[in-house]
Formats: structure tokens, sequence, C-alpha cells
């Protein structure tokens, strides 16, 4: 996977914190991954997983912080320790799902990973 394309794929995954989110659009880029395979699992579950973590969380806090604000909700420790968890669960599960342990069901897995996204969202930030 190309460095824009590692990109994209953060950033889509970041928004899935996001209100409004479009799903399909993460189905059509766990799509790309099953397609590239080889380059996706080197990229999320090789060596480059910390810095694609860390730069997932980062990406993810910000949005959260957003959302918070907007909310009228004070932001604490608890948005990093979230958006942490969120990034780090996101590439478990796709790992896990490339690496054939979950069902290759990406509609399924786009799903879940949004609502898990939005439950921790709704939590942390308020609505």
């Amino acid at each position: 996977m190309a460095g824009v394309e590692k990109d994209i794929a953060a950033r889509m995954l970041a928004d899935t914190v996001e209100r409004g989110f479009d799903v399909a659009r993460l189905r059509s880029v766990l799509v790309h991954f099953v397609e590239n395979r080889v380059q996706a699992r080197a990229v999320f579950g090789g060596a480059a997983r910390r810095q694609v973590s860390r730069v997932l969380a980062s990406m993810i806090e910000e949005r959260l912080r957003s959302r918070a604000k907007k909310n009228g909700v004070a932001t604490s420790a608890s948005i990093k320790i979230a958006a942490v968890a969120i990034a780090d669960g996101q590439l478990a599960a796709i790992v896990s799902w490339l690496g054939d342990s979950i069902a290759h069901d990406e509609t399924q897995l786009a799903q879940t990973l949004f609502r898990i996204a939005q439950a921790a969202a709704r939590e942390i930030c308020g609505n």
C-alpha cells in the first residue's frame, strides 16, 4: 500500500467517530485491503503497525476532542485513552480479518467497527 493509500485508510478509520459517517465508504476501503492483502498485512500487522496505531490514535483523538467541544463536554484524559483503544481495536480486528480469523464479510466488519467507534464517542463526548 502506497503512502497515499495508508493516509486515506487512516482518515477513513478515524472518521468512524464522526456523526453521519458513511459506512459504505469504510466498506470500500476494506475491499481494497482484501485485494491488496499482502501489503495491508505488512502495514497493519507488521513492524509499521505501531506507527500506524499512533497516527490513527492521534487522528481519532482530534476528532473526539472536536466532537466533545461541539457538545459542550469538557475534554479530559479519557479522550486520549478512548482514541488509543479505538485505534488499536480497529487495527487488531482488521489484522485478524485479513488473516482469516474472522469471516470475510466487509459489510459486517465495517458496520461493527463503526458501531464500536460511535458507542465510545457517544460515551466520552456526549451525543
